[in-house]
């Protein structure tokens, strides 16, 4: 709930539940001389003002009530100041915790359903392109430009809907959720009736148990576990830069019109390193192109630390595109390359769950606790170091390999001549 305490102001405005307001109002109005709305309709104040009762749900009914005496309202549309005005917000714990359950349980519901998506998505254009899955970076640029599209429409509805209370300057999110129903409309119309996936059956493949056994011995060796923990880390990077660096901007005093075209710049930046992937793929190779991706983080999370002008996200942005584009498209051809014919599907879920699942999952929990207890300042230089961290540890690694296979080719060149000789 919010109220506005002044002493020569007697109106208040509160948010709140009706079976929590009780006790708050009654000591307020002892203490200060307060008239508090505390009735469902047609409530009168002292001074015989009329409040207004605003309830917003989608089944006609919320449990949560927002109460408005006309001087609030007036407060919101005018601009002189009468006399100063401190402003305190209270929260109810009780409401706070109930909205938290049920936002979980929407999440947890759609993520639900959403992953299945990506993983069929991908599998079914990666068999689609075959032998050219390299090239799988063109196609899936398009979905960035949705993404980009989306976020700029969005974001300058959102701009458009702000508004004042109790001295702090809101928006409508009713809004992001209104655009969400109606993409996903169209999205369900295109699915169901306009579009059509087709396979080929391979005679040879084997069953499904078998495919499976396969691809997870596969990944037990050491170069495909390692790549999986790299693609971890850049799972958990995105995730806490995916979560929480909106915020930030908006701590910053970023417009949401300014995210949307910082959204449009990173999404400009997906659509290169889509399309340039399979080219840098071959120059560098798969496993070298993920490091570059954690240098990239490692510069991003030490520059986004150190900004104080909401600007600067824009190149930042378009770098942290590069990098995630980078890291998604790699891979994901990578793991094709080395998967079973029958098993594109369940390598992309091992891959889906590991970058998306635990690694950004991880990110967004971890991020959320370090930065309600030590500030996203400090939260991204720790990034900054884990990911000089993974980095030198990498470098180590990549040193050892690269000593190793020179050494076997050395022994062979000798096996070679003394078998001439």
């Amino acid at each position: 709930m919010a109220a506005n305490v002044n002493t020569t102001q007697t109106d208040k405005s509160i948010f709140s539940r009706r079976h929590s307001i009780q006790k708050l109002a009654e000591d307020t109005r002892r203490s200060q001389k307060i008239s508090v709305p505390l009735h469902d309709e047609n409530i009168e104040d002292h001074s015989g003002t009329k409040v207004k009762e605003n309830t917003y749900s989608l089944f006609g009914h919320s449990p949560f009530q927002t109460y408005f005496l006309q001087s609030s309202d007036k407060e919101a549309k005018s601009d002189e100041a009468v006399s100063p005005k401190m402003y305190e917000l209270v929260y109810d714990k009780n409401e706070v915790y109930q909205v938290f359950i049920y936002l979980l349980i929407l999440v947890v519901s759609g993520e639900f359903l959403e992953a299945p998506t990506f993983i069929m998505a991908d599998a079914a254009l990666l068999q689609k392109l075959g032998e050219k899955r390299r090239h799988y970076g063109k196609t899936r640029l398009f979905g960035s430009l949705g993404f980009a599209f989306a976020s700029f429409i969005v974001g300058g509805l959102l701009d458009s809907t702000e508004y004042r209370y109790c001295g702090r300057v809101m928006n409508n999110y009713n809004m992001l959720f209104y655009s969400f129903a109606v993409i996903m409309a169209v999205a369900f119309v295109f699915a169901a009736w306009m579009f059509e996936f087709t396979y080929e059956e391979d005679g040879n493949s084997k069953n499904g148990s078998d495919d499976t056994m396969e691809i997870l011995t596969l990944l037990l060796k050491f170069q495909y576990a390692y790549f999986l923990i790299i693609s971890f880390f850049l799972g958990f990077s995105n995730g806490l830069f995916f979560n929480f660096l909106n915020w930030f901007l908006e701590d910053l005093g970023a417009s949401k019109s300014l995210m949307g075209i910082a959204t449009i710049f990173r999404a400009a930046a997906l659509i290169i390193a889509y399309i340039f992937n399979s080219f840098l793929s071959e120059l560098f190779g798969h496993v070298q192109l993920m490091l570059i991706s954690v240098a990239g983080y490692f510069i991003l999370f030490g520059s986004f630390s150190i900004i104080h002008n909401p600007l600067w996200s824009l190149p930042l942005e378009f770098l942290e595109g590069i990098a995630y584009g980078t890291t998604w498209s790699t891979a994901v051809t990578h793991l094709a390359d080395v998967t079973p014919k029958g098993g594109a599907a369940t390598m992309q879920g091992i891959l889906q769950g590991i970058y998306w699942g635990l690694g950004g999952g991880l990110g967004a929990i971890v991020g959320g606790v370090l930065i309600d207890g030590y500030g996203v300042v400090p939260s991204f230089r720790l990034g900054a170091v884990m990911s000089a961290v993974v980095l030198i540890v990498s470098g180590f690694i990549q040193f050892c390999i690269f000593k190793q296979r020179r050494n076997l080719k050395k022994e062979e060149k000798r096996t070679v001549e003394h078998i001439v000789e």
